[in-house]
């Protein structure tokens, strides 16, 4: 008996294998995300208990491996070297005109039991006054007086010059060799002058009008360093004869200094040990230049 195509009849046994055949793909499907489930789980595991210290490990290697390349490529300061840059207190010294003689009282072993001392005398660090600030010695703050230092050295000219100038050629010279000088920054002149301290008529200089003559600052370097690079101080290995500056804040100068040609053309930090005179406008000063010794890690 044959049927019509389209009679809708179906035979109930492959109806039932066709239901079995869908039966077993689900469940082999469900078996085979079961797997995959424990598969992942396993894996995850594997991860976290048998790579995990490993990672850790490696990236704990890889940060020392960094840092001893930095260690090994950097040069690292071994030491600091200390230079002093003030002359020793004594009654025997230059002084400016009409400065208090330097007296020290002495026990009868020698030792200082008492002293006298000029503003103006030794070593000395003044506060210059700026058209909106001037601030005494006693007012500075320790930030004042620790400051970043280059230093231009000028001795092959003014060494035995009687009467010389610091020019702006001078200042051009250091910066096309060391580039331009930093903002906030002590700029120490080195004039040979410092030899002299022990003859102090050498040492003054003085003129007609019995006024000291050093090596004087012409008014191009002080326009340059105050008004274009903004220093904020000036040092010399003699007494400073300086131009009418025009800066709106006040600024140091630091006077007699010695062995300023030990100081490299920069790199060191200045110490100014200045005495804490009330209203005092200048004042002795044990002044110190840091210089870091550059080399490779012991």
């Amino acid at each position: 008996m044959r049927l019509p195509q389209d009679s809708g009849y179906k035979f109930p046994r492959a109806e039932g294998a066709r239901q079995t055949m869908r039966g077993a793909s689900q469940a082999d499907a469900v078996r085979a995300q079961f797997a995959l489930e424990r598969k992942t789980d396993c894996m995850y595991w594997l991860n976290i208990v048998l790579l995990g210290p490993f990672r850790t490990l490696l990236l704990v290697l890889t940060c020392v491996v960094l840092v001893l390349s930095a260690c090994a490529e950097a040069k690292t300061p071994v030491q600091m070297r200390i230079v002093d840059l003030s002359h020793v207190v004594q009654g025997h010294i230059p002084y400016p005109p009409a400065e208090t003689l330097t007296q020290i009282e002495r026990s009868a072993d020698g030792y200082a039991q008492a002293l006298r001392i000029g503003l103006r005398s030794g070593t000395v660090a003044a506060v210059v006054a700026g058209s909106e600030s001037r601030p005494t010695v006693d007012l500075l703050s320790p930030q004042d007086l620790v400051l970043p230092a280059v230093r231009i050295d000028l001795r092959d000219r003014l060494q035995d010059a009687e009467h010389a100038t610091i020019e702006l050629a001078d200042v051009q010279g250091w910066e096309r060799a060391h580039g331009p000088i930093p903002a906030g920054t002590l700029v120490l002149f080195v004039t040979g002058w410092d030899l002299r301290w022990g003859d102090p008529a050498a040492y003054l200089n003085a003129d007609a009008a019995g006024d000291p003559a050093p090596p004087s600052l012409s008014p191009a370097v002080g326009e340059l360093l105050f008004t274009e690079r903004g220093v904020l101080g000036l040092g010399f290995d003699s007494m400073a004869k300086l131009p009418v500056l025009e800066h709106r804040s006040h600024w140091l100068l630091l006077e007699n200094l010695t062995n300023v040609e030990q100081v490299p053309a920069s790199g060191a930090q200045v110490i100014i040990g200045a005495l804490k005179v009330q209203a005092g406008l200048s004042a002795p000063a044990r002044v110190l230049a840091l210089v870091p010794e550059v080399g490779d890690a012991p």
